[in-house]
């Protein structure tokens, strides 16, 4: 009850130990334990004030709306999305996050789905699972929302550790012989909470817990 059983794919801590630049083109690497031990990948992007809202792998500078009106209008014809070019910053149609360009015979480039999850490119967090999504979504994967059996709650983004201790139905500790610490999945071992025996009382192999 109290141990975490990780669901773990080749994306799991993939870029922990990397040295290169994981993130996109105007992104930067989070600085700081939790926002990037908790990722799933191992490691948290940011995307530029240019790029707000966006998940730090990929980094599309969006055209502005009554500047690149012309150029907006023709993206959309080709189903594509008018972004800027950060170097040149001229308008061009690229494509939304979770698509590719791809090069068909004849000439003619369509955007087409990119499975972002396989990539490890995404921001779910270790008690979460990224699962691809349709065209309109804003990065082209989702997050399931965090895993309770897994000691934590939240959207599958950003998940909150939960207390098993303050609930009596979360925790087998031998209570009120024992007492409940709650602890952090991640950062403790696998551990969502650990049974003590109070003083006074001598507990078995399992000491602390029911029977």
């Amino acid at each position: 009850l109290n141990l975490v059983q990780w669901e773990k794919d080749k994306c799991w801590n993939f870029y922990t130990n990397f040295t290169k630049q994981v993130c996109g083109a105007g992104g930067v690497r989070l600085k700081g334990e939790r926002l990037n031990v908790e990722r799933y990948v191992g490691a948290g992007c940011n995307c530029d004030g240019e790029s707000l809202g966006m998940d730090g792998f990929s980094c599309p500078v969006p055209c502005n709306r009554v500047q690149h009106k012309t150029d907006i209008a023709k993206c959309r014809k080709e189903k594509k999305e008018c972004q800027i070019d950060r170097k040149t910053r001229k308008a061009f149609c690229g494509c939304p996050m979770g698509t590719s360009m791809v090069k068909h015979r004849g000439g003619a480039m369509t955007c087409e789905p990119v499975n972002l999850c396989s990539t490890c490119k995404h921001k779910c967090h270790k008690a979460s699972k990224c699962v691809p999504a349709g065209r309109n979504n804003k990065y082209g994967y989702s997050c399931v929302p965090c895993k309770e059996e897994m000691g934590y709650q939240g959207d599958g983004f950003s998940c909150d550790d939960i207390d098993e201790c303050a609930d009596e139905g979360l925790n087998d500790c031998d209570l009120p012989n024992a007492e409940c610490e709650n602890r952090e999945p991640i950062y403790d071992d696998n551990l969502k909470f650990e049974c003590v025996c109070k003083a006074g009382w001598k507990g078995d192999p399992k000491g602390g817990y029911k029977t």
